[in-house]
């Protein structure tokens, strides 16, 4: 059975989706980050906590296109790099007391249901906006988060968000359930930079 001819408009139709998946692969690419390999002290259990954009703090190595987190026995790790966020992959390992490291696996499977080592995987971003409406007129200041408020009076007001600067996920030792609720995390609030602590309001 021989096949119709495409009409013009079935052909704009098809074309339209050909570029338009181009487009969204094009997007995909320039959106990959380098993958991040991050090593934990053997056994840790608890929050881990990096830092981005902290000036004087050391780069992060990339090895191999791989991007080395090695996070201290305290779960807490600076950088002076800025964070960016895009699709990557993640490892994470153990590290050994003879030096050596354990890959911690993504997942297990225990009495037929999926356990995990690494509990919410996220990204912290401080809501400035209550402190718009305390700020003095004429105030026009930068964070350390890089978010910039500006008040030229009580009603002409600006909020220019900044860069998310904090990373934190959970590590249980052994694997958890996926509905595993860690402890509240203590990042955030406690995270805050000196210069966020010293602006002045009435």
């Amino acid at each position: 059975m021989a096949r119709r001819p495409l009409k013009k408009v079935e052909k704009i139709i098809l074309m339209g989706f050909g570029l338009l998946s181009v487009m969204m692969m094009g997007l995909w690419i320039l959106d990959k980050e380098p993958n991040r390999a991050y090593y934990l002290p053997a056994g840790y259990e608890g929050w881990v906590a990096i830092r981005y954009s902290v000036p004087d703090a050391d780069p992060i190595e990339n090895k191999d296109g791989v991007l080395q987190f090695v996070i201290s026995d305290s779960g807490y790790m600076e950088t002076s790099d800025p964070l960016v966020v895009g699709w990557r992959r993640d490892e994470y390992f153990w590290n050994l007391p003879d030096g050596s490291i354990e890959p911690i696996p993504s997942s297990v499977v225990k009495d037929g249901e999926y356990h995990i080592h690494v509990h919410q995987h996220a990204y912290f971003s401080k809501d400035w906006t209550p402190l718009l409406h305390k700020l003095a007129v004429g105030t026009d200041t930068v964070l350390a988060d890089r978010t910039r408020l500006t008040k030229n009076s009580e009603v002409d007001v600006d909020y220019v968000t900044g860069k998310k600067t904090l990373e934190y996920f959970y590590v249980t030792a052994q694997p958890q359930s996926i509905m595993f609720t860690p402890p509240e995390n203590p990042q955030g609030e406690g995270l805050e930079s000196t210069e966020d602590r010293r602006i002045d309001t009435p």
